[in-house]
């Protein structure tokens, strides 16, 4: 149609552009005219969604905005946007099994990866998880990862590390990491892939470590900085497990979380005997005004303890006191499996939460069952409390990397149903329990998909800027530096030879902060130029 009548303008009205415009523009692009050369006029949203009930009001208003729209586009001047080189190289930020996944994903993608971890041991979460309710074995799936990693020569491992500082921008980031591995720092300088024999000493002393994990990993020497150069950010920093305040929690032996008693059984520190007594209660540090939100994995864990315990002896008594049993997706099979077994489950309310009390080293647990309407006494021998999990700490890499965390401090994604990997800030990326509560098939899968949506920029050699960013008119600029200020991408920077302001066209997201905040008129948005608007405004007005 546009080659058919010699179009040289495109106004569209329809629904949101936030997921239809770019394949509009693809589709202008394909038949030669300028992909910015087009206009989106968003009636479902502005008309047909908010006045639903209104519908002469709406069908007026969708006019209106037609009218306006097709006065801006008249305007509308070609874009011609700029590009930057791509590095091929990825950094991951957390070395759990997200980490781990993602590292593995892109290197199998055949991309350089540094993967770094806080820690002087890989693995996160999965280093304390020893069970699983489907059969699996956690541990071998921690070795297999770990083996994987340490003998991929494209995936460099540092540990013992902290990010310090970040610059850049999406294909072009620099980060300084400081840390003390000194194998690590070796290699770096070294510049040279290793070979397969020295990936096999790495393998083997991350195999001592985790045999015997109180003894160093062998990299203590002084922190020394690093410069690394890379493409994209995954932020896979994990989380911690809720340390008790309440319960009775260190103050008795016999009171203990969920996490202590999967490695109790596990190593064999405690075995049940006929007859013991087990209660474990239920939502510990979650769904409360502190945290508000599910843990997710706490009445998973709760189940798959107590089906441990009965496979070990059926004879030992298990309560488990719960608000509300979320056993989501197929595990609520096993749920149905543990009542089947014997465990008791008694439901209890969050203004009356059961009652611990240690008296003379002994143990009692009251609290009110709702079906028998009494008050029930109980005289645990031993007591687990379903932690949940808390945010890391997450603020320190939220300022370095400028991205937002939510209100319980995990990192947000940019949106939930449109880019749920991804930060607001291109070529970031988040998965696992930094992100929110979730179970290791959840992880792993979440870190899959952010190094598949990573690799759709490594994999490029070329990333072009947005279209309608901000522009410097350098005659009309008297480089005050506020534009600077306000910029929350980092996108405004001075030019030294010339005094002025210039535009970082990857960085720039097109907010208009820029624009409004300069005093000369010397910066302007291309594609919302002051005309234009103006424009929109005498349209509506009947000008």
């Amino acid at each position: 149609m546009i080659a058919e009548h010699d179009l040289n303008r495109v106004l569209i009205a329809s629904c949101t552009p936030r997921t239809h415009e770019p394949l509009f523009q693809d589709t202008i692009r394909e038949a030669g005219l300028n992909p910015y050369l087009f206009e989106f006029v968003n009636i479902r949203d502005q008309c047909s969604w908010v006045h639903m009930q209104q519908k002469e009001e709406a069908t007026k208003k969708a006019k209106e905005l037609l009218r306006m729209g097709i006065h801006k586009v008249a305007l509308a001047r070609p874009i011609t946007v700029s590009k930057s080189e791509v590095n091929s190289k990825g950094l991951i930020i957390g070395g759990g099994v997200s980490g781990l996944t993602s590292a593995l994903s892109l290197a199998r993608q055949g991309f350089e990866v540094y993967l770094v971890e806080k820690e002087s041991v890989l693995g996160g979460q999965l280093n304390h998880i020893y069970f699983s309710l489907n059969k699996n074995d956690p541990q071998k799936l921690l070795k297999r990862l770990i083996e994987e990693t340490m003998l991929d020569e494209k995936i460099h491992v540092i540990k013992n590390a902290e990010i310090e500082d970040v610059s850049g921008y999406v294909g072009n980031f620099k980060t300084t990491v400081r840390t003390s591995d000194t194998d690590a720092l070796e290699a770096l300088k070294e510049g040279s892939e290793e070979t397969q024999d020295e990936s096999e000493q790495k393998l083997n002393k991350e195999t001592e470590v985790l045999i015997e994990s109180e003894k160093p990993s062998g990299n203590n020497g002084t922190a020394q900085t690093v410069e690394l150069e890379h493409g994209i950010i995954i932020v896979a920093t994990g989380a911690d497990e809720y340390m008790p305040k309440e319960y009775c929690y260190g103050k008795a032996e016999k009171v203990i979380t969920q996490r202590s008693l999967e490695e109790k059984l596990a190593d064999g520190s405690w075995m049940p005997e006929d007859n013991e007594f087990v209660v474990m209660i239920q939502c510990v540090g979650s769904r409360n005004d502190e945290h508000p939100y599910c843990s997710r994995i706490c009445c998973y864990q709760a189940i798959k303890n107590a089906l441990k315990v009965k496979e070990l002896n059926p004879k030992t008594d298990i309560f488990v006191l719960y608000r509300d049993i979320r056993t989501y997706g197929f595990r609520e099979i096993y749920y149905r499996e543990a009542r089947e077994a014997g465990v008791i489950f008694i439901r209890y309310d969050e203004k009356n939460k059961p009652d611990v009390n240690l008296e003379n080293g002994k143990l009692s647990v009251r609290v009110k069952d709702p079906v028998l309407q009494e008050e029930l006494i109980l005289s645990p021998d031993l007591l687990v409390l379903s932690a949940g999990i808390i945010a890391g700490e997450n603020e320190e890499v939220s300022k370095i990397l400028k991205v937002p965390l939510n209100e319980d401090r995990f990192f947000l994604e940019a949106h939930v149903k449109l880019r749920p990997l991804d930060f607001a800030n291109d070529g970031i990326f988040l998965c696992g329990l930094s992100h929110s509560p979730k179970v290791i098939e959840e992880s792993i899968v979440q870190a899959q998909g952010a190094a598949g949506r990573a690799a759709t920029i490594l994999s490029k050699k070329y990333i072009e800027a947005k279209g309608n960013i901000a522009e410097v008119n350098e005659r009309m600029c008297s480089g005050c530096e506020l534009c600077v200020s306000v910029c929350p991408y980092d996108a405004r920077v001075m030019d030294e030879e010339t005094g002025t302001s210039k535009v970082i066209d990857v960085l720039c997201q097109g907010c208009g902060a820029c624009c409004v905040a300069c005093l000369n008129n010397a910066t302007r948005q291309k594609g919302f130029e002051k005309k234009q608007e103006v424009c929109k405004i005498d349209a509506v007005l009947g000008f």
